[in-house]
């Protein structure tokens, strides 16, 4: 049967990467060649023509002429192409869209569990398990569950997993046994696991990577312990406050993932609630390992791209176009997305640059601030209340004039210049 379902979305997706070619017509370059043909694909600013003598040529968009060019926009523009009804997984033990628990594992453990309404039938979904420093409630989850929808992936909550845990099972066990019942009754794909913790729950997700092997970790106001990048951990997401007391060893497990980690700082101290974190982590972490690995993933992919854009269009654009410009950045710089849905991504990035770049180069400054400023005391300053330097303030302060009136860079710029604390 595994053969055959295989073809079943080998086929489903060929037939869905199609676009609908445009009528044959003469096309004119700035050049004032012609040829005569239908225009098959447009993607990534790069025209596909079929000839009329059967030939295909590929060429840069802005190669055509204006009117060419206007034409082919609007053809190919709006939409990715359709996808059939999601189907839904058989025989799910939990109502999807819905925090059940806590679900008694049978071992000692417990969990919350949330099933995201875009989990299928189609492939097996990623799993997003949080450890935090107190025992876990159901709302550990709700800051979460639109990055759960948007990804697909299956999110739970460690009941005990936490700070203080003194009974006979350790946190990193607690962690096993949930994920062990986690694959024997849900659909989820084995070793395909992001860790997420906040404070000494995120210590805890590093300790959970390396046991579990993990492919990425979202780090909360939190450290890797023993100051070493778990061998199995790919992606980092290490968010927290311009002045939490662990910004320094956020700072250093970012940079230790080296090109596959960012330091996501926003104002505040040592709290998780900033509004957006939650879901650009998921996210940023999804992106980079889906589009690094992308073979068999074909129909999974798809489905995402199309959420995606829904919400990158509908939501992010007109409410927060300085969060759009940068996922539109993520996606076509370090996901290198293809095909139409770059195409239509670029479209997006392109209307909002003049008023969003500010925004964009705040952010990329803030991670080498990061870097420059607070990965470097990591392993010497540790966690440390109370703490700056000159030169981060000083730093800090340039970076707030340099981007004054730029949204959250501003007020971030201005908060990294206060000394460490707890909140």
């Amino acid at each position: 049967m595994k053969w055959l379902f295989s073809l079943l979305i080998l086929v489903l997706t060929s037939q869905l990467v199609r676009s609908e070619a445009t009528e044959e017509r003469v096309w004119t370059s700035t050049a004032q060649t012609t040829i005569t043909g239908q225009a098959l694909s447009l993607a990534n600013n790069q025209v596909t023509f079929e000839t009329t003598d059967g030939r295909k040529l590929t060429v840069p968009l802005n190669k055509l002429v204006s009117e060419d060019q206007a034409f082919l926009k609007k053809h190919f523009a709006g939409k990715l192409p359709s996808l059939p009804a999601l189907p839904a997984p058989p025989n799910l033990p939990y109502e999807q869209g819905k925090v059940h628990g806590p679900i008694d594992t049978g071992q000692g453990s417990s969990y919350y569990l949330y099933l995201p309404k875009s989990l299928s039938a189609e492939y097996p979904a990623p799993l997003f398990l949080w450890t935090g420093s107190a025992p876990s409630r159901a709302g550990a989850l709700n800051h979460f569950i639109e990055g759960a929808e948007l990804t697909g992936m299956v999110i739970a909550a460690s009941v005990e997993s936490c700070n203080k845990n003194r009974g006979p099972i350790s946190n990193t066990e607690h962690a096993g046994n949930c994920l062990e019942h986690l694959e024997q009754t849900l659909p989820v794909e084995p070793g395909r696991y992001f860790f997420c913790g906040q404070s000494g729950g995120g210590a805890e997700a590093f300790v959970n990577a390396d046991t579990y092997k993990s492919v990425g970790v979202f780090s909360y106001v939190a450290y890797i312990p023993e100051g070493k990048l778990p061998k199995y951990c790919d992606y980092v997401y290490a968010a927290g406050g311009a002045w939490d007391y662990n910004r320094y060893l956020s700072a250093y497990a970012a940079q230790c993932a080296g090109k596959n980690g960012t330091h996501r700082l926003y104002p505040g101290g040592h709290r998780t609630d900033r509004g957006e974190v939650p879901t650009e982590g998921m996210c940023w972490l999804y992106t980079r390992e889906l589009y690094d690995n992308l073979e068999g993933r074909e129909m999974e992919q798809r489905r995402f791209e199309d959420r995606f854009l829904r919400y990158l269009r509908d939501d992010l654009q007109s409410n927060k176009p300085h969060l759009a410009y940068y996922w539109c950045d993520h996606l076509l710089e370090a996901c290198e997305i293809e095909g139409q849905f770059a195409s239509l991504v670029e479209e997006i990035s392109q209307s909002l640059a003049p008023t969003q770049q500010r925004y964009l180069d705040g952010r990329k400054a803030l991670d080498e601030f990061s870097d420059d400023h607070f990965a470097k005391h990591g392993e010497s300053t540790g966690s440390k209340m109370k703490h700056s330097t000159a030169s981060i303030k000083s730093a800090a302060k340039k970076l707030e004039e340099e981007f004054a009136g730029v949204v959250d860079i501003a007020e971030t710029a201005a908060e990294l210049q206060k000394p460490t604390a707890g909140n």
